[in-house]
């Protein structure tokens, strides 16, 4: 659980230094994938192969914005350039369409 939360810290701490970078920056695209590897570490195939439908996923977004079951360190801008870069990396991996 500590090792997640030191990821989670590290990776949350990098994706608000790149925040408005371009999406198809390389850099941008290596903490994506970074971002998928500790999803896939953390949470296990199963729910990677969930993230791979874009729907559930925005269903499971605007759940978690709703229920504010989780305070999210990032601004309202920073969470849309995340998602951006997100979905650019998973077309990119041709994990979404």
């Amino acid at each position: 659980m500590m090792a997640m939360d030191r990821e989670w810290v590290r990776l949350t701490k990098k994706a608000k230094q790149l925040a408005g970078t371009p999406v198809d920056h390389p850099e941008v695209e290596a903490l994506m994938e970074q971002y998928m590897n500790a999803t896939l570490t953390f949470v296990g195939p199963d729910t990677m192969q969930m993230l791979g439908r874009l729907e559930q996923v925005e269903e499971m977004v605007r759940e978690a914005e709703t229920c504010n079951w989780m305070p999210s360190p990032f601004t309202k801008e920073e969470e849309q350039w995340l998602h951006q870069a997100m979905e650019h990396y998973m077309v990119k991996k041709g994990l979404i369409e």
